[in-house]
């Protein structure tokens, strides 16, 4: 009776992986981090996009890298808080005597720290809710209108409605002509 074959000793078929665990578990979550995207990854390291999603489905732990590109997303998002509601930093101001011929002060120098504050941002407090609540505050405004619009009947002066009569007389549509000179009548 011959021994049956092991369907995991199966002979590998195909181009050898690129993928070396060691360096790509490491330097694709720091590509992330740096705010890189895929395409960029894959630019950065020599592969075709599809290669790495490949990767991402027969490496587990790379597919945790993925979390990686979550954090630069928040640390502009932090940052962009801090701009629309304004924040305050620390300078430090040094005075002395300053040298121009050796770049440097000469005596004694003395060093501040100054509390400054920084006003809101206007432009990142728009950005900020356009994006976060975009039906409430969209540069265009979509309303909806149920029922029937009113016939509104606007008065003409003479020269405007003589205008609009010989307008008329090029129309086409003889139907649609004789209802608007009633309407202009009356």
């Amino acid at each position: 009776m011959t021994k049956r074959k092991d369907p995991r000793d199966k002979l590998k078929v195909g181009r050898p992986t690129k993928y070396i665990p060691g360096i790509h578990n490491v330097l694709i979550p720091e590509l992330f981090r740096l705010g890189m995207i895929d395409k960029e990854v894959c630019k950065k390291i020599g592969i075709d996009e599809s290669v790495l999603y490949d990767w991402y489905k027969r490496h587990p732990e790379l597919a945790k890298a993925k979390k990686a590109k979550k954090e630069p997303n928040l640390l502009m998002e932090q940052a962009l808080i801090k701009n629309g509601l304004g924040h305050h930093i620390k300078e430090t101001e040094i005075s002395g005597d300053w040298d121009q011929e050796t770049n440097k002060f000469k005596g004694k120098t003395r060093a501040k720290i100054i509390d400054k504050y920084i006003n809101p941002n206007t432009t990142a407090q728009i950005f900020f809710l356009k994006n976060r609540w975009p039906e409430r505050y969209r540069d265009k405004q979509i309303i909806e209108h149920e029922g029937m619009i009113a016939d509104l009947k606007v008065p003409l002066d003479p020269e405007e409605k003589e205008r609009v009569e010989k307008e008329l007389n090029r129309s086409y549509n003889p139907t649609l002509l004789k209802q608007i000179k009633k309407d202009l009548s009356s």
